[in-house]
């Protein structure tokens, strides 16, 4: 098995025990064993919305920074 790396998100209360090359072996949510598949599946889900919500967010960062560029533009015209 090799060296085993344990970490764990005491928010949560997971404790997720991974191998030398970085694979996770077991999962625990309050030291109830879970299904490995079942919690790597969910995780690339929750990834792949956070994902586009980030995307989402930066290009409304952009719009709004762009928006106040026009804006002093506009405003250092008219002075």
């Amino acid at each position: 098995m090799g060296l085993v790396i344990i970490n764990i998100q005491e928010q949560l209360q997971f404790q997720i025990i991974k191998n030398l090359w970085n694979i996770v072996i077991s999962v625990k949510f309050h030291g109830i064993q879970v299904d490995t598949q079942i919690y790597l599946s969910f995780q690339k889900q929750i990834h792949s919305q956070m994902t586009c919500k980030l995307n989402y967010k930066n290009l409304l960062y952009k719009i709004f920074t762009f928006q106040f560029i026009f804006n002093v533009i506009k405003v250092k015209k008219l002075n």
